[in-house]
């Protein structure tokens, strides 16, 4: 399960623009903007790329990719 929410506050933290983190990573615009609306799936190698764009810590990439539940109440990084 994908904590959306986490992920959409470290981009906003890295002060890039979606169109321009799906530039750096190498993924269409589109392809971003319906994976952080929850229509598809993140693959690992998208991961790989936005933790390497987004410049977070592994930790955050487990917490934010590979949650069992995600608290929506929660904002902590």
């Amino acid at each position: 399960m994908v904590n959306i929410e986490a992920l959409k506050g470290i981009i906003e933290e890295s002060g890039l623009t979606i169109p321009k983190i799906a530039e750096r990573a190498g993924l269409e615009y589109r392809v971003l903007y319906n994976r952080l609306q929850g229509l598809n799936d993140f693959k690992i190698s998208e991961v790989e790329k936005l933790q390497e764009v987004l410049k977070f810590s592994d930790r955050d990439r487990n917490r934010i990719f590979f949650a069992k539940e995600v608290d929506t109440h929660s904002h902590d990084r």
